[in-house]
């Protein structure tokens, strides 16, 4: 804690500073199934002889069938998973050559609802076909998830039927799992948007632009594949928002992370992106708020990748406008032509292009990156019997690798990293955007650490060549929605002292147990600036304590990220609860109920059950309790931390805390038992707390 004291009238005030959220904490693997620091070996063994071309078949007929194969990975070994081949121009390519390295879909719980590797029920394997370096994709996510969510990567040797096919990307899937990681649901409309040809194949259908073609559906379906059981309507109805009703767009599109994926995207050079050459490669996820979320995918073609002369002098890629790229047509972009005309809508993808090139471009992480992931692969690489451009593995870090292109009939060249981003690095640091007025953000305070209910929190900041100061403040639990208060230097309403540059506000929540969470949005005419930077995927926050009633049930142990630890009855590793009665006397739980969101403390009542002294009840928060049970709660936890509530049954609070970010299959247990602190430690499930440390 940093304190403060101004003195105002002699009176000394203290100021705190205030908790940032870690939006990063989720992405913790280590030795985990992503982790970027190791290679894992991977074999697979399909029983059929004929599997190939049963695959290969399956590819072109787009039946997406499988074959069954065991499989063994770091001495876990299953003997039935699904198999297919994926990808588009990189399973067309090297199949079209006899190169037997196809990128892979593995389907771990295809037959065994149980089967996960590392808490994972997927494994997608890219073939790296136009990177000799292997780790452009891995590079370009580890940017992208500084500011919204995306999949991590990582390298795996394949062996296949004993054959070594070579190495490979182990990328995230974008499915199911990957949602609940992130937005604590995966109930919502989800859509991959791609064309839905087949390279090779067919090249007929529009690209997913998000352009508006009248509301019948039909006429999305060649450019959007629907993931989920239904969800057209919703998405045809943020495309017409988008395209004809701008000012509207925020009710139905999280904005903010959509202008900090096409600034990641301009910044390195990812070419197949939406705002860049080839429109492709993202998913779109509607959240219970009503917003579609943008998730990034297949960013293999970061730092142009192998798109170099396909379109013209590459200078014209290295200097691509960050605002129209390299598209004379951008106006059929609503994405990003609609928002761009929009000037806050510009200021703040303006200030995101900024916060990235003083993060990564301005900085060695790239190149200290590519060495690291060199050390790790570059035996591997070098045993790769299969490589189309083994040779240019460390070469092509640092310049551009030329090959002759016999489709083109000359030669074609695959961008290299560091030249590339050099490139771009000196455009963009002369361009305007770099060069503007920003206000300048000295410091973000608030008045009050921990909060009672009624107490009046002021948030504070120094700013200076600003025109405007914002609060931009949430109390949903899932992040989204800030909404914009005035913050005011005029000497009231919160504000010590008129014209000190000091800007203030009254924070409009005070309400027991509220989650509030904020940034300060500061503009001028020129340019805006946030704090923290990485705003809205970051924020500072902090909790408006409870009042409680003191009693003898308690909630003991969460696990809010359970991957393998405790099944419930129906053999799913869901998110747990363990409520404990420390007291001496019976109690009935049915006067009881637990909930995530202190305006709504009956979303689950327990049932009608007697708890014995010294005795623990297990509540599965998986949001199943109509299906599966009345221990099933009718909410989830999220991993990236919320608040959890128990009451009695007239409302009065009980007991309750807010949690962090957790860790995956730890613990979030109070020690001593029963009545300590909460502290991270490995799951005493329906246990004493205390077992670990007697």
């Amino acid at each position: 804690m940093i304190q403060f004291y101004l003195y105002l009238f002699f009176i000394p005030i203290t100021i705190f500073s205030q908790q940032l959220f870690n939006s990063q904490l989720i992405y913790q693997d280590e030795n985990g199934l992503f982790d970027d620091n190791l290679l894992r070996e991977l074999s697979i063994d399909f029983y059929d002889s004929d599997y190939n071309d049963f695959l290969i078949q399956s590819w072109f007929d787009n039946t997406k069938l499988r074959k069954t194969a065991s499989f063994q990975m770091d001495g876990v070994y299953f003997d039935s998973v699904a198999v297919r081949y994926k990808g588009n121009s990189t399973f067309y390519i090297p199949w079209s050559v006899g190169n037997p390295k196809l990128p892979f879909n593995i389907d771990l719980n295809d037959y065994d609802s149980n089967q996960n590797m590392l808490g994972y029920e997927k494994i997608k394997l890219a073939n790296g076909l136009f990177d000799p370096t292997m780790r452009k994709e891995i590079t370009g996510f580890s940017v992208y998830r500084q500011y919204l969510p995306s999949p991590q990567a990582n390298f795996i040797e394949l062996t296949v039927n004993e054959n070594l096919l070579g190495l490979y990307v182990n990328t995230e899937s974008v499915n199911l799992d990957f949602m609940e990681k992130h937005f604590n649901e995966n109930d919502g409309v989800f859509f991959k948007c791609e064309s839905q040809d087949l390279f090779g194949v067919e090249n007929v259908s529009l690209p997913s632009m998000l352009d508006y073609r009248g509301s019948d559906s039909l006429s999305y379906y060649e450019s959007y594949e629907l993931k989920s059981s239904e969800g057209w309507f919703d998405l045809i109805n943020m495309i017409s928002v988008l395209n004809n009703d701008i000012d509207n767009i925020e009710k139905y599109l999280n904005v903010d992370r959509v202008l900090w994926y096409l600034a990641v995207n301009t910044a390195i050079l990812n070419a197949y992106t939406y705002n860049l050459i080839n429109i492709r490669n993202y998913y779109k996820y509607q959240t219970k708020n009503g917003q579609f979320q943008i998730i990034p995918w297949d960013v293999s073609e970061s730092f142009i990748g192998a798109l170099t002369f396909w379109w013209g002098d590459v200078e014209n890629l290295y200097q691509a406008s960050p605002y129209f790229g390299y598209d004379p047509y951008i106006e059929d972009r609503p994405l990003i032509y609609g928002l761009l005309q929009v000037d806050l809508y510009k200021k703040i993808y303006d200030a995101h292009i900024r916060t990235i090139m003083n993060d990564f471009i301005n900085t060695s992480y790239f190149e200290d990156s590519a060495q690291e992931l060199g050390d790790i692969s570059y035996s591997s690489s070098q045993d790769d019997p299969n490589t189309i451009f083994g040779e240019g593995y460390e070469s092509n870090v640092n310049e551009s690798y030329f090959f002759w292109d016999q489709g083109m009939g000359g030669w074609n060249a695959l961008s290299g990293i560091l030249n590339t981003l050099e490139e771009r690095k000196n455009f963009l640091n002369q361009h305007p955007l770099m060069n503007q007025a920003t206000p300048i953000i000295e410091y973000v305070l608030q008045n009050i650490e921990n909060p009672q209910n009624g107490e009046e929190v002021i948030v504070s900041s120094k700013i200076t060549n600003t025109d405007q100061v914002e609060l931009m403040i949430t109390n949903q639990p899932s992040h989204f929605n800030f909404i914009s208060y005035e913050m005011n230097d005029n000497g009231i309403n919160g504000d010590q002292e008129a014209g000190d540059d000091v800007y203030s506000c009254i924070v409009p929540f005070s309400d027991s147990g509220s989650f509030v969470q904020y940034y300060v949005r500061a503009s001028n005419e020129d340019a805006i600036s946030l704090s923290p930077e990485k705003a809205e995927y970051e924020f500072y926050y902090y909790t408006v304590n409870p009042e409680f009633i003191s009693g003898d049930l308690v909630i003991n142990e969460i696990m809010a990220s359970n991957d393998q630890t405790e099944a419930d009855e129906y053999g799913e590793f869901d998110d747990w609860i363990e409520i404990y009665n420390m007291g001496t006397s019976n109690i009935n739980l049915g006067d009881y109920y637990l909930s995530d969101d202190v305006n709504i403390l009956d979303k689950y009542n327990f049932p009608s059950i007697t708890l014995a002294p010294d005795d623990y009840f297990i509540v599965w928060a998986d949001d199943d309790e109509e299906d599966q049970g009345d221990n099933h709660a009718t909410f989830k936890l999220s991993a990236s931390g919320e608040a959890i509530y128990l009451s009695d049954s007239n409302f009065n609070l009980v007991d309750g805390f807010t949690f962090g970010e957790q860790q995956t299959d730890m613990g979030y247990a109070r020690v001593p038992n029963g009545t300590g602190p909460f502290v991270i430690q490995s799951p005493t499930f329906s246990n004493n707390n205390d077992l670990l440390s007697s």
